[in-house]
């Protein structure tokens, strides 16, 4: 694996403003792949591991604004490109095939609020983070219509998280609420696996649900 990387990082707006780009690029030579492959005499498909070689390049931004002592909204987003060639392999219907692909994100990004006002006694931190990553994996022509039936296939994943929290003066106690996926963003991946083509029997996992939470801690 051959990974270049350059970047640059400025404090602007008397430091309160700090901004950082970056260029990535990264090659990565004969990885493995499992597929599911019946070559010529075969009476069944078996998994078989090929090689390939694949491709990423693109950008990374991260800005952080402190409009407030108290009050810091960050920003991380990427543009990214990917490439893959693979070496010629028969898939499960036995057929040959030249597997050669790329793709691209090109939206997506996390927003993040971090808040510690002032109170009489202790310390108050208040934390939202916002992830949004676009789909790029679609249902091709052909594929079982069911499948786009499930709930949440295909869709982006909108992700908000949450958690605030009271520490003591000194440090000892803490207390803390937290909730995950608060908009209660239901996102399953493109139902797959090793049975799909022979038995069609593929099988997905879902995200997270909504869940919420509290701890408490005592350092000593």
């Amino acid at each position: 694996m051959d990974n270049i990387e350059l970047g640059v990082k400025g404090d602007l707006v008397e430091n309160l403003l700090r901004v950082q780009v970056s260029y990535f690029d990264m090659t990565v030579d004969n990885r493995q792949r499992s597929v599911e492959s019946k070559p010529p005499g075969s009476a069944n498909a078996l998994p078989r591991v090929i090689n390939g070689d694949q491709q990423f390049n693109g950008f990374e931004v991260t800005v952080d604004w402190l409009p407030l002592d108290t009050l810091r909204l960050g920003m991380v987003t990427t543009v990214r490109d990917e490439e893959s060639e693979w070496d010629p392999f028969y898939d499960a219907e036995g057929e040959l095939q030249q597997d050669r692909d790329k793709s691209s994100v090109n939206t997506a990004y996390t927003l993040v609020v971090d808040w510690a006002p002032a109170i009489p006694v202790g310390a108050l931190n208040v934390h939202l983070d916002y992830i949004y990553a676009e789909n790029t994996d679609e249902l091709e022509p052909g594929y079982l219509e069911s499948f786009s039936e499930i709930d949440g296939v295909g869709e982006d994943d909108k992700r908000l998280n949450g958690r605030i929290s009271w520490m003591s003066g000194n440090g000892s106690y803490e207390l803390a609420f937290w909730g995950r996926n608060l908009l209660d963003n239901g996102r399953a991946d493109i139902p797959s696996g090793r049975t799909l083509d022979v038995f069609g029997t593929p099988y997905t996992s879902i995200s997270e649900p909504r869940s919420y939470g509290a701890e408490l801690r005592y350092n000593f």
